[in-house]
Formats: C-alpha cells, sequence, structure tokens
C-alpha cells in the first residue's frame, strides 16, 4: 500500500513520524497496489508476467527481489535474487562496461581470478567488442540491456532472475540469444520471472504466464492460453473504445464523472443513516444473468477512475480499505445527523435497452444504522432500494432493473467487458452481419481429426452465416501459428460478394494437398474479412474472427528434416565445365564411391 499525499510538506511529515496527525486531517489517501495476492514459483519455472500499465506488475516483482517491504502478508524467498528491473540500476553512467561488470561480480562475492574468466565471458555474449571499454552512459538502450543481461546471468548458479522490461530493447538476435541462456539456468533449476509488454517475447521464453490486473492475479496458467486471453480482452476494450469515441461525436450525453472514453455512466449510491456504519464489500453488475463488470471495494486499485468499474472517492465519506476474516470491504459511517455518503460507478460504452440489468451489493450494516442504495444512469434514478439483511452479518441485496431505454430500438450498443468474461471467449467481435459458426480440421476422406502425417493433406473448412439481408464482400483467411507463438504461413483467400438472407449459410474450404511441417503442436486462427488489403493492413475490417482456437498435431519427419517448415527439392552433380547437369540419381556408383 502507496500512501498518496495532497503536497511535499505533508510528505515531509510522515517521514517525520507524523502519521497518525496526517490520518485525523484526512491528509492523504491509501493506494494498494496489490492485494490479495497467493502465488508459489517451483524451482526451474519460466513464468511471464502481463497485465496493463498500472496493474502491478512491477511492484509484485520489487516484493520479490526485497526493494519493497509488504504491507501485510508475507513473501518469502528462499534463494538468491538476481534481478534486471531496468537497464543500468546500480551502474555507474561515467565508469565503462568492463569496470561496472567487474564491480557487480564483485559485489556478488566472486574472488579476482573468477572475475576475469566472468568478464571474459560477459565480452563474448554481449558482443559488444571495443564499446565494453566506453562509458557507460555511451550506449544505447540495446547495449546496455546486453550488458546488464549478460552480467546478471554469468554468475554461478543464480536460483531467481527477474527480469522487468529491459529485454524490449533488445534485437531479435540478441532475444535469441537471451532465451537460450534462460533455458540453460532453468536446465540447472533457476527459476526466471519475466514481465514484458511484448506478448511474442513471453510466448518464446515463458512455459507459464500470469494476468495481472488491478493488483490481483486474473488467471495463471500455460503461457499460449493465457496470453490469448489477454489479446482478446484488450482488442475487445480497444474496439469498444473507438466506438466510444465515434458516438460521442454524434451524440452529446450527460456524463457526470466525464469520463471521456465511456458514454453511458451507471452510479451506484450508497446513504447510511441512523448512527451506525454499513461495510460495502462488493458491487456487480449483470445483464440478463451474465456477468458485466465486477467491483470489489476495497480491494487493490478499486478507487481508480481508469479503470471500468470504481469506488469514486471524490465526493463522499468512504473508509480507508479494509479486510476482515473474509473479504476486504471500506465502511461508510453516519455520525450525529450526518449520513454516511459514498458512491461507485461503472463506465458503459452503452446498454442494452431490452435487457434486463441487475445490480448485485454485498453488504453489512452495523447496530441501527439503515442504508440505502440509489442506482441511476446518466443522471436518471432507475432504483432505490434498502439494503436487507440481519445486522452485524454480510447478505447481498439484488436491485432488478428492467426498464433501461434510452436510445431507439436497432441501435447497436455493446457492454464493457470484465477481465473474467472476456478471458473465457476466443470470438474477437468484429463488424458482425457475418458469423462463424464451425470449423473442421480433416483429412483426404472428410473425417475429422487433429493428428497429421508430414505430406498429408489437410483440409479447413468455416461454416459461417448471415446475421442481415444483404450483399456482402467476404474474404476468408487463416493464419497458422505454432504453438508458441512463432508465425508459420497465412493463407489468404480471393475476395467473393455474395448475396445472402437473414440467416443464410455458406461454407469456406481451404485445402492444403501435402502438410510440410515439422513434428509439433500447431494452431490456426480464422477470419472472415470484409475489407482486407494485404498491401496496407491498417484499413482491415473483419466481420467475425476466431483466434488461435482449432489446434492439431503433426508427425513422422525425420530427425535431420525436422524444422518449421519441411520443403524438398532436387539436387544435380556436374562435372566441372561440363554443358548437362548430371542428375545426382544417375551418378556411377564409382563417382558416388569417390565423392
Amino acid at each position: 500500500m502507496y500512501r498518496i499525499f495532497a503536497s511535499r510538506w505533508d510528505n515531509v511529515l510522515d517521514a517525520l513520524g507524523a502519521s497518525r496527525l496526517l490520518s485525523s486531517f484526512g491528509r492523504y489517501r491509501e493506494f494498494w497496489a496489490l492485494r490479495g495476492i497467493d502465488l508459489e514459483l517451483a524451482p526451474g519455472s519460466r513464468v511471464g508476467v502481463i497485465g496493463r500499465n498500472g496493474a502491478g506488475k512491477s511492484t509484485l516483482l520489487k516484493l520479490i527481489t526485497g526493494n519493497l517491504a509488504a504491507t501485510e502478508g508475507t513473501v518469502e524467498v528462499g534463494e538468491r535474487v538476481h534481478a534486471l528491473i531496468e537497464a543500468g540500476g546500480g551502474f555507474h553512467p561515467d565508469f565503462t562496461g568492463r569496470e561496472n561488470a567487474a564491480a557487480a561480480l564483485t559485489y556478488q562475492g566472486l574472488r579476482p581470478r573468477e572475475i576475469v574468466d566472468r568478464i571474459q565471458e560477459i565480452a563474448e555474449f554481449s558482443e559488444l567488442g571495443d564499446f565494453l571499454d566506453q562509458p557507460y552512459k555511451t550506449y544505447s538502450s540495446g547495449m546496455q540491456a546486453r550488458l546488464c543481461f549478460a552480467t546478471a546471468t554469468t554468475i554461478v548458479g543464480p536460483k531467481i532472475l527477474v527480469i522487468d522490461e529491459i529485454l524490449g530493447a533488445g534485437d531479435a538476435y540478441f532475444l535469441q540469444k537471451c532465451n537460450e541462456r534462460m533455458r540453460e539456468l532453468v536446465s540447472i533449476g533457476a527459476t526466471v520471472l519475466l514481465v514484458s509488454h511484448s506478448l511474442d517475447h513471453i510466448l518464446r521464453m515463458c512455459d507459464e504466464a500470469l494476468w495481472v490486473d488491478r493488483g490481483r492475479i486474473i488467471r495463471r496458467g500455460p503461457a499460449l492460453e493465457i496470453v490469448k486471453a489477454y489479446q482478446q480482452y484488450t482488442r475487445v476494450l480497444d474496439e469498444r473504445r473507438l466506438k466510444a469515441k465515434n458516438r460521442k461525436v454524434r451524440n452529446a450525453t450527460y456524463n457526470p464523472l466525464h469520463l471521456d472514453v465511456y458514454e453511458d455512466t451507471l452510479l451506484v449510491a450508497f446513504k447510511v443513516e441512523g448512527g451506525g456504519s454499513c461495510d460495502v464489500s462488493r458491487v456487480v453488475l449483470r445483464r440478463d444473468g451474465e456477468l458485466i463488470d465486477e467491483l470489489c471495494v476495497g480491494h487493490a486499485q478499486d478507487a481508480e477512475p481508469t479503470h471500468s468499474a470504481f469506488v469514486d472517492l471524490r465526493t463522499g465519506t468512504w473508509g480507508d480499505p479494509q479486510r476482515d476474516e473474509t473479504r476486504n470491504f471500506r465502511a461508510l459511517s453516519s455520525r450525529w445527523k450526518l449520513p454516511g455518503l459514498g458512491q461507485t460507478a461503472f463506465a458503459l460504452y452503452a446498454v442494452h435497452e431490452d435487457s434486463g440489468y441487475t445490480v448485485e451489493i454485498d453488504s453489512r450494516r452495523w447496530g441501527r444504522a439503515r442504508a440505502q442504495a440509489r442506482v441511476t444512469l446518466n443522471g436518471h434514478v432507475l432504483q432505490e432500494v434498502e439494503l436487507d439483511g440481519p445486522p452485524d452479518e454480510w447478505s447481498q441485496s439484488n436491485i432488478e432493473l428492467r426498464s433501461i431505454r434510452r436510445r431507439p430500438p436497432g441501435e447497436e450498443v455493446v457492454a464493457e467487458p470484465a477481465p473474467a468474461v472476456a478471458a473465457a471467449e476466443r470470438r474477437w467481435p468484429g463488424e458482425g452481419s457475418l458469423l462463424i459458426d464451425e470449423v473442421r480440421l480433416a483429412d483426404a476422406d472428410g473425417g475429422e481429426r487433429t493428428v497429421f502425417s508430414v505430406g498429408s493433406p489437410l483440409t479447413l473448412t468455416l461454416r459461417f452465416h448471415s446475421e442481415e439481408r444483404g450483399t456482402f464482400p467476404v474474404t476468408p483467411t487463416a493464419v497458422l501459428y505454432r504453438l508458441d507463438g512463432v508465425l508459420v504461413s497465412r493463407y489468404i483467400g480471393e475476395e467473393s460478394r455474395l448475396d445472402l438472407a437473414n440467416g443464410e449459410e455458406r461454407v469456406a474450404t481451404l485445402s492444403l494437398p501435402a502438410l510440410r511441417l515439422g513434428n509439433g503442436y500447431y494452431v490456426f486462427t480464422v477470419a472472415l474479412y470484409r475489407m482486407l488489403d494485404v498491401h496496407d493492413p491498417s484499413t482491415a475490417r473483419y466481420y467475425d474472427l476466431m483466434d488461435r482456437s482449432y489446434e492439431f498435431r503433426v508427425e513422422g519427419t525425420p530427425p535431420l528434416l525436422d524444422g518449421v517448415v519441411v520443403e524438398t527439392a532436387p539436387w544435380t552433380i556436374a562435372r566441372r565445365g561440363a554443358e548437362e547437369p548430371t542428375s545426382g540419381a544417375a551418378v556411377p556408383t564409382e563417382s558416388r564411391r569417390s565423392l
């Protein structure tokens, strides 16, 4: 937890030990960057950490490396940690690269003779050449990353290696060397923890991934699975942000919190009277029973307005985040004749006017306190209820909203997703006039298949239907990836114009007469594009896209021919200066023996 002060003077008072005085006057607020993290890393694991800016990734690494002390809970690290938190951390800008490396190795306890050997290894791995004897401040960011990584990983027996973003400055060649070095470390029992916004780095270097959002771990699992879920979530957010921006140009709407991105704002306001208090731990918004967004009150980053649901601390009397034996919460207290007031906000792109919405509130009233909740949409009151339940116990109140209508029927509306919902989907939202119903992988006989032999045929069939009547330009596409994220090939069809009735189906087929792939696992992304220019991808618009969802395996490639792609071509052998080459198959036995 960080304390956010209103001024530098308040910060000085806190440093002098006057934090209690500051707290009584409310001169700072508590910001929980991380809370409720439960994480265990086994020796030899390679784990990537992904998430948006401000999610708490770097704070997590600083706790593990000991740069920060935990506000609550415990952090147990049983082995020596080598951290690459930032390029050049601990390196003096006026010292040469060689001098900085020697100082770092000395700090790690190596003897002078060992340092000489290690610096030679650092020089070979970093490939800095003469720059190793130049001042560190003259290095580019990529050169700094090379020296830092080489120095941190050359020490014998690093048990835990923590890397935060610095590899983003490296080129593809150096990243491949880093990947090989980390594999060597893992093979001897080291644990690697990598934070990067480059999802390709995560896929290439890590076996597992953590998705961190709002100071919590959203998901943990195989790297490809988590990267797919995260990519989809960010793509949905960006898609809806741009749609909201376009709609705001056309529609001037009431926006009580002045949220520039979202057009509709649903507020849940609380009022507590009677001399007691009310704790609020959770506010959930559902549409037709489906989770739209969830706010864990009192949890990490619950009051950040950059998120789609948050506690509004600019008004009201919300207390600081607290936690009891079971959950996190914030309290609203009434004092004398003054009620406790507070509100939470759900920032939406728009609402489905014909759907039924439900607000769920987990709360606990103390003593004789009376608590009310009022739901408003863009300033219009929708519902106001009493928060019932036995005193001094947690209970859930449901507020049914069945009359939300503020736009003409038929206008497209989409609600903001929660990470838990987006993670379960594989479809990326597109224009939506055509939707993919089924994708099948089949062999030469048309039978569905997921394991293929090298050289055998593969057929991909894509069945789709129209959501409305019309004429549609359609370009079917399939993108083939190796399971570790390496792009293998793109298969882009010819554009067709289809006249379709509402609900009419079509089937697109991709036929690969002979698979020329190495042994391993592969996965297809399929899409139907409305507009696709191979020379200008920025203009692409698609109806529907299924991201890396159709997996298969290839086997039977001989070891010496195994690779990403297996291609064959004839060799010819001829006498020097001969006019006509002689085929390799026709070379006499004696010539073959001499060769």
